[in-house]
């Protein structure tokens, strides 16, 4: 494969029939493990690691607003053990941490056909005191 820009290249094929793929190195720094559903039509898959800081949420907020506490609101026990079986999940999976804010939006779920999905509505707190972008973001279909 000429012009690949790549030190490793693992196809779909492998990606579909193994549930995890390893790759040992001797590199100073920790592991890193990179986890992806495949479902390509085009029949590849691309992966790109990159260290990024995340961004700062209160970073963009007006100098005079106060943190915002919402209560969120009774659930059925279907939903109640839904969000906190949601939350366990992504806790767990180190994809969100324990928040130690004074801020707290709203916890809800919507059904999405035959499945549901945790939502947050952050519409009443942050959002209420957030710097608008006075840009508009390009038209994806519009950048190929």
């Amino acid at each position: 494969m000429d012009n690949v820009c790549a030190d490793v290249v693992v196809g779909q094929e492998i990606l579909l029939k193994h549930g995890s793929v390893t790759i040992v190195v001797n590199a100073p720094e920790e592991s890193l493990t990179i986890a992806s559903s495949v479902s390509s039509s085009s029949g590849h898959i691309s992966v790109a690691v990159t260290k990024a800081e995340p961004q700062k949420l209160f970073e963009f907020l007006l100098p005079e607003s106060k943190p915002v506490a919402y209560k969120s609101p009774r659930y059925s026990a279907e939903g109640t053990k839904f969000i906190k079986n949601e939350i366990c999940h992504l806790l767990v999976a180190e994809i969100m941490e324990p928040a130690r804010s004074p801020w707290r939006a709203q916890v809800q779920f919507v059904n999405q056909g035959y499945k549901k999905m945790l939502v947050i509505d952050y519409s009443a707190t942050i959002y209420r005191f957030a710097i608008l972008d006075v840009y508009q973001h390009p038209c994806i279909a519009n950048l190929e």
